[in-house]
């Protein structure tokens, strides 16, 4: 395994590489601590599974691959109320006029570990945020860790420390884009949920929910069209691992993201398929759009306490 940095437009890349399989990862410490690069080998050169972060253009627009902290998806006009204090998030997805993805995406995150062994790679990536945006005063720290073993998984484990005196409000998500050599009509899907979240015409979430088991065994996507969120346990107390699966049958390559489930775990998941019908986002979340209002997954983390949610990524190919 060698381990090398690069810059992209400025930000650093920590980039791993497995002389075994011929696989890389990239991980962008600079932007956001999110995964920009996981080359296979494809025919006669590779191919990057996900849609990662290339030119000036991209980075200044695209929100690809990155954490999403301290709340995923949307907060409604960017407002919510915790213990009988209104707050006002900054208004960053213009056209819905909401809150957005947190405000960790962009962030440069500090290298605190990194080393390699044989067969596994080892990357230790932090953030403290200070607690400046008058929307969310609440100071935390974030850190991430990327566990690389290219023949099993590349494991995501994201701990938040509640830094200040008050309690904070959280949410947490992750925002992988990936692709294949396939378009996504020609891809397959199986996902495992319990529930669909109905949205109204701005994306929120109207707490309505029906039953959806289109892909509850690996079928064609086709020409289905999806920005939606899913429940994937029942019971959110109940521990589980839970599986999500795409496949490029064409080219015998399958993906799979495995979430921990539990009591303030990864209990629920973002689809989103791209008008180009390039990509695919697969997003663990923690809680579903507009949580800081609906609560729905809504965790509160006291004073010192620590959150700790992990997930999986496994690639198949041959």
């Amino acid at each position: 395994m060698q381990s090398y940095i690069r810059l992209i437009h400025n930000y650093q890349e920590v980039c791993f590489t497995d002389e075994q399989t011929g696989q890389t990862i990239g991980i962008l410490a600079g932007y956001g601590a999110g995964l920009n690069s996981y080359l296979i080998p494809f025919k006669d050169h590779t191919f990057n599974l996900v849609k990662g972060y290339n030119t000036k253009a991209e980075f200044e627009k695209l929100y690809n691959n990155v954490l999403l902290a301290p709340f995923p998806n949307r907060i409604k006009d960017g407002q919510y109320t915790f213990q009988d204090q209104s707050f006002q998030l900054p208004i960053n997805h213009v056209k819905e006029q909401h809150a957005m993805h947190g405000f960790l995406f962009n962030r440069a995150f500090v290298i605190e570990e990194m080393y390699t062994l044989d067969n596994e790679a080892h990357l230790m990536l932090t953030y403290y945020y200070p607690g400046l945006i008058a929307g969310y005063p609440f100071p935390f720290h974030c850190q991430i860790m990327y566990d690389w073993k290219p023949q099993e998984y590349l494991t995501v484990t994201i701990n938040i420390e509640n830094t200040g005196n008050n309690t904070m409000l959280l949410g947490l998500g992750w925002h992988p884009y990936f692709t294949f050599p396939s378009v996504v009509n020609d891809l397959s899907l199986q996902l495992n949920c319990t529930k669909h979240f109905k949205v109204d015409e701005r994306m929120i979430p109207t707490l309505e929910t029906q039953k959806f088991d289109a892909f509850q065994q690996l079928n064609l996507i086709g020409d289905t069209q999806l920005d939606d969120c899913f429940g994937l346990v029942s019971n959110i107390n109940d521990t589980n691992t839970i599986e999500t699966v795409v496949k490029d049958e064409a080219h015998n390559i399958e993906l799979s993201i495995i979430q921990e489930t539990g009591q303030h775990q990864f209990n629920y998941l973002q689809l989103y398929t791209p008008k180009d019908r390039k990509s695919i986002a697969i997003e663990p979340m923690t809680c579903i759009p507009n949580a800081f209002n609906n609560g729905i997954g809504l965790i509160e983390l006291m004073a010192s306490e620590e959150l700790k949610v992990a997930f999986k990524l496994k690639v198949r190919y041959s």
